[in-house]
Order: C-alpha cells, then structure tokens, then sequence
C-alpha cells in the first residue's frame, strides 16, 4: 500500500516505485497512516507474480474494441477482481491475474493494424492500481472494487492474491514475447527506436547469446567488471539502471572478441541477485539480469558493429585477431599487481537460495564426504540447474555408468532433450595419451566451453592416470593434467568427487590422501555431511562445511568456525525424496549457539606481518606494522593480535607510552595447521606416520 496526495494518482512516495522501489515495512505504512493526510488516496503497489489489465472504453478510448480482439486471438480472460471508480462502466477499470514470478511483460496493448489501443499492464515496477478509498481526479467518485460476477464488494473487504485467477498462458505467451525488446527500443534514443527494433540480425543475436564457459577476464574487461561490482554496492544511483549500463558495455566487449566476458557477467549476475535481494526474490531478480543481457544483444545485434566470424563474436573490423594468450614462460607485465589493481574472481555457480554462491568459475574445487553422503547427488542437481538453463556441462564419471547418472538427472527433474544437448558425460577406462584417438578426443573435450565440469571419483581417476592417491608429488602432477587443465581450458568451474578416512575421530577437512589434494586447488574445498538421512521415500538433510577457499569470496557468508576442525557452513541442502521429481534445496547455513568463539583466521596476513618483522632491524608499534603490511585494516590488527597471542611476536620496549614489538619466530601458513595452506608433514597428520595419509587437524 501506498500513499498518494487526496484526490490524485501521483505522486508516489519516493524510494518506493520502479526496478529499484522498496516495499514498505508496517511501521512505514504506520507512519503514512499517522502523520499523511486523512483523506489521502491509496495505490497498491503489485507484488511479483500478479499484474493488472487496466483497460479505458471511456470517451474516445477503445480498450473496449482492444479487449474484444485480444480476446479473439488468445482466448477469453476469466472474470476476475476489477477497481474502477466508473460505476456506469462496466467495461474500464484494472483487472488482476496471477502470473508466473519473474516474467516481464508488455507495457500496452495494442493493434497498430487496426489502430486500437487504450490497455495497458501494471507490474511492480511499472504503475499502481489506485484502489477504495480513494477519489478519482477527474470523475470525483470513489474507487470501488468489482466482484468476478461484476457485483460491488463491500467497502472494508479487498480481495486476496490466492483468489485471483491465472492469466491464461496464451495471454502469458502474447504478453510476454518480445517484451525485453518493446523496452529496449522504446524510442528514448536514435538507437532505441522502434524502426531500429527492425534492423536487428537474429543471427547474430542468437550468436551473441551463447555465453559458455571462459577463461579470466582480459585486462579491459576486468577493469569494467570491477568499475560495475562498485558501482552496483555503492548505493548511489538505481541499482538496476547501473546494472543494466555495465552489462550493456561488457556485451559490446563480448563483440569485439575481448576474452572473459561470460565470466565477468556471472560474476556480476551474482553481485546483482545478492544486492537487490531486499526488493525481490532471488528468481525475479535472475530473470531481471537476463533480461538485461537480452536486451544489450538485441541493440547490438541491431547496430552495425564488429562481425562474428566462425560462430563467435571475435575479429575485429580490421580482420585481425584478437590478442592470444603469451606462452607460460614468457615474463609477466607486473604493472598492474605494483599499481594495486587486480581482478576479483566472484563465485558464480551452485547457488544457495540467498544467491551468494559456493563454486567459482575456471577454478578447481573439491566435494568430499563419506560413501552415501549425497556429495554426488548435490552436484548433479547442480548439473541439472545448469543444462536446464541451456549451459553446457562436461561429467567425466570414474565411479558409475551412464545409466544411473542419466536416471538420476531424469529423477532431478531434468528433460532429455536437456540431458541430451547439453550433458557431455565421459566414462574413461584409459589415460588421455594412451593411444592417438584417446589423444584426439580428449583434445577436442578440452576445446569445448563449459560452465561446470565434473569428475567423480578421484581415486579411481589417480588410478586410471597411473598416479598415487598417496604421493603428493603425484597428486600435485594429476591435478596439473586433468583438473587444472579442464578448469584453464574450458573455463569451466571444476569440481572433483572425492572421500574422507571412514575414522570420524581421524576426520577433517582434508579428503583421503596426500595432502596436495587440498593444496592444488584453486578455488575451494567442502565437506560434505549428512545430517539427516537420504533415500528414496525420505527428506534428506545434507551439510556443507568450506575447508579451503583460496580467492576468499565465500567465506565471509558463512557460518562460524566448528573448534575442532575450523571449518564453516557453507550450505544446508534439503533433499526431499518424497516428491517426483525429487527436489533439492540448497539453503544457507544454520548458525550453531556457542560455536563462533573461533572467528575467520587471517592466516594470510599474519605471515605477511611476520615478514615484517623478520625483515626490520628495529622494534615497530602494531600501528606501524599494520601499515607496511597492506589489506584490509581489521583484519591485519587482528592478525597482529594472534601473532602475540600464539608467541611469534613479543613485545620489546616502549615508544612514547607504547610499546613496540620483535620477532621472536617466523610464522608460515604452510606450518599452521589451522590455515587452509597447511602443508606440514608432522606425524599428528598422518595414518600411522605414513606419508600423505591426510586426516586433519585435530585427529
């Protein structure tokens, strides 16, 4: 509900209209209803999944003889709810229907053919329906609401959401097709007309949509994706038409060729679903972004620009190439890490239902768990969330059969024609170089872009490589040949399937194996536990716990450190098999009492500090240290405080009433068996004294 002066349809309160408007809170609206004028008119604001057909037969408006053709192209509407303060008119006023969430739809009705209009559609962020009491400004009678049978309701009672009727998906169809480009060209520019709207080359739409799996961003594309993250988390501005602006630019790189725009867009589809989380759910504000990108390859694709060339967006208009990749060996251009500027990798797949995601993209990760734990299960729901949304995934299966993970992806919910198109599943029995046609196809998998690749069953995997799960020397070799390589090559987010010793007092965050498996990763590591059992007839509860996430964008949205293994809850995923299709519900973590004494251990920057110290041949204040050694503030003096604490600083003297501290030993991550870097060989680590045995800390 929202306030409007007496006797008007405008305007609205501000902060409370359009992509970006606020829902008011019950003391908002109390404070509305307590210092606003008495007789002030009232609007509602439409809530997601219901719009109004707001029709006008009055006067020479012919909403009357647009509803008659509509009707006859689509079907009859159903009678439903209508606010109108014409009585003598049975025909204008809005009328509302349930829709599917997130759907965008037409702003007007109209028949240019026949030259009749006069209808338009309300959508939460676009009009109100003015509603009793309120008084119309031109006609000077009340609102009323009409029952379906076109009876008054009684003036106290408005009707509810549930007893609306659904808008037929005929008229859902019409309404919604081509609604991103009705707003895209609706004429605000010379580029945005509706004549332009004609030029566009479906071809080269389509081509600019098939955004897969990528590599990093290049330089200028990172640079705009840093500029759009900022800019989006300022709170200056509307969050949706900065949004949409950014995500206009980076299509135009995507154009030209430049490398890394899929990537930098899921990362800003993530920032965006997580910054506009106050004002809409999370599925409407996915759809919203997509739109966004629809939108920007429908004004490209009607601008003359750089051609696409080989089915991609890539050479220039001069015919050259885009810049390829330098060889490894070739010296870095250090510049960039000198001058402060990096890129910021952002989790973009394996959503939770908050939007913050767990898997980065073209990063290696690893689930581990217990036999039955649901570790596989998690991740081919995810799969499914993926192929459904037309992204390829790559499944390499060292553990099952095709057979079971295809009736497994069916019982998700997965369609075949899905399954089919977009599921590239491999059962290898032989190393890639084993023979020249093995040599052939494993090239050409690594030619294809992906957004999430899977390899379930390490162990079996290590073994058909002819590799140790035992030897680090080994494993680091395996996770440069197949993990990393996918990862680097597909641009796909990489997960590996793995176990944990079947000992629970010998387990931690480490799965089976040598150590390296944890150290070779580039994204990060999660546990994977059951909490309440899983199986056919059952709803299952799983819990993930993050042990290692090296770019350090997940941690800080989950819970607190569990004493004995420092690990955190990243998810609570429910697995309701009582249902077909099954349905998995990736939830955020559940808060333990008393468990957060043990807060996030910036292990990072105590061995930064302790360098500092190492390399001075003075005593410094804390505040001095804290300078010279960078990032953030709050953390750096709480990895100071540690360093006191657990005795690798010790204080020296006094400058000026404060005192000033020493070395008195070098810290090092790989030492420091509660940092994700660990990599002591100490004998607390292994089975038995048995290198590379890994059982966590605390075993």
């Amino acid at each position: 509900m929202l306030p409007f002066p007496p006797g008007s349809k405008s305007p609205p309160p501000a902060g409370f209209t359009g992509y970006d408007g606020q829902w008011p809170t019950d003391t908002q609206i109390g404070e509305w209803v307590n210092l606003g004028p008495r007789d002030s008119n009232l609007g509602l604001r439409l809530e997601h999944g219901v719009i109004g057909v707001d029709v006008d037969a009055y006067d020479t408006k012919t909403g009357d003889r647009t509803l008659d053709e509509a009707e006859r192209r689509w079907g009859s509407l159903p009678a439903t709810y209508r606010s109108s303060a014409r009585a003598d008119d049975q025909v204008s006023g809005i009328r509302l229907y349930r829709v599917p969430v997130g759907v965008l739809f037409k702003g007007v009705i109209r028949f240019d053919d026949l030259a009749i209009g006069d209808i338009e559609i309300v959508q939460p962020h676009h009009r109100f329906v003015i509603t009793w009491p309120s008084i119309h400004p031109k006609v000077g009678q009340p609102y009323r609401w009409y029952k379906p049978d076109g009876q008054l309701m009684a003036e106290t009672i408005v009707p509810s959401v549930e007893d609306l009727p659904e808008l037929p998906p005929r008229w859902v169809d019409a309404l919604s097709r081509d609604a991103v480009r009705e707003t895209v060209f609706d004429g605000s520019t010379p580029n945005r007309t509706r004549a332009a709207r004609d030029q566009i080359d479906e071809q080269r739409y389509e081509q600019l949509l098939r955004l897969q799996g990528d590599k990093p961003p290049d330089r200028l594309v990172a640079e705009r994706l840093d500029v759009a993250i900022s800019a989006l988390t300022s709170g200056a501005g509307s969050r949706y038409d900065t949004t949409r602006d950014h995500v206009a630019s980076l299509m135009r790189f995507h154009a030209m060729g430049r490398a890394g725009v899929p990537t930098a867009l899921g990362q800003l589809r993530s920032g965006y679903v997580l910054e506009v989380a106050d004002t809409r759910p999370r599925g409407v504000a996915e759809a919203e972004f997509q739109r966004l990108v629809e939108g920007a390859a429908a004004l490209i694709a009607a601008t003359p620009q750089v051609p696409i060339v080989d089915g991609r967006p890539g050479c220039s208009e001069t015919g050259d190439e885009p810049p390829r990749d330098a060889p490894s060996w070739s010296p870095r251009d250090l510049t960039s890490a000198l001058s402060g500027e990096r890129y910021c990798l952002m989790p973009t797949l394996f959503s939770r239902e908050d939007g913050q995601c767990l898997l980065y993209p073209g990063m290696t990760h690893s689930f581990h768990g217990e036999s039955e734990s649901g570790k596989s299960l998690i991740i081919q729901a995810e799969c499914v969330r993926q192929i459904t949304q037309g992204f390829d995934v790559l499944y390499i299966d060292f553990e099952s059969d095709e057979v079971s993970v295809t009736e497994r992806l069916i019982q998700l919910g997965a369609e075949s024609r899905a399954v089919v198109d977009h599921f590239h599943y491999l059962r290898p029995e032989a190393k890639p170089n084993a023979s020249p046609l093995e040599a052939q196809a494993w090239e050409e998998t690594l030619s294809t872009s992906y957004v999430l690749a899977v390899i379930d069953g390490v162990t079996d995997a290590l073994s058909t490589f002819g590799r140790s799960s035992l030897d680090n020397d080994e494993l680091a070799s395996w996770h440069r040949e197949m993990p990393r390589r996918i990862a680097d090559r597909t641009g796909a987010a990489t997960v590996v399937i793995d176990h944990v010793v079947k000992d629970l007092t010998r387990q931690g965050r480490f799965a089976i194996g040598g150590q390296a498996k944890m150290a070779g990763l580039t994204g990060a590591a999660y546990i994977v536990e059951v909490g309440e059992p899983l199986g056919q007839g059952l709803r299952g509860v799983v819990t993930v716990r993050i042990g290692k996430d090296r770019p350090g964008r997940i941690r800080p949205h989950c819970g607190p450190h569990r004493k004995k293994d420092r690990t955190q809850e990243a998810a609570r995923i429910v697995v309701d098999s009582t249902s077909n299709p099954m349905v998995v519900t990736v939830g955020k973590f559940e808060a333990v009492p008393g468990d957060n004494a043990l807060s996030f251990r910036p292990s990072g920057l105590m061995g930064r500090i302790s360098v500092v110290f190492e390399m001075s041949t003075e005593p410094m204040t804390k505040t001095q240290a804290v300078d010279q050694t960078g990032g953030k503030r709050a953390w750096a003096m709480q990895a100071f405080d540690l360093l006191v604490a657990e005795g690798y600083l010790a204080e020296a003297d006094k400058r000026r009433g404060r005192p000033t501290y020493r070395s008195t030993r070098a810290y090092r991550e790989t030492n420091d068996p509660l940092s994700d870097q660990y990599s002591n060989s100490g004998t607390d680590q292994y089975s038995g004294g048995s290198p590379g045995v890994v059982l966590g800390p605390g075993s």
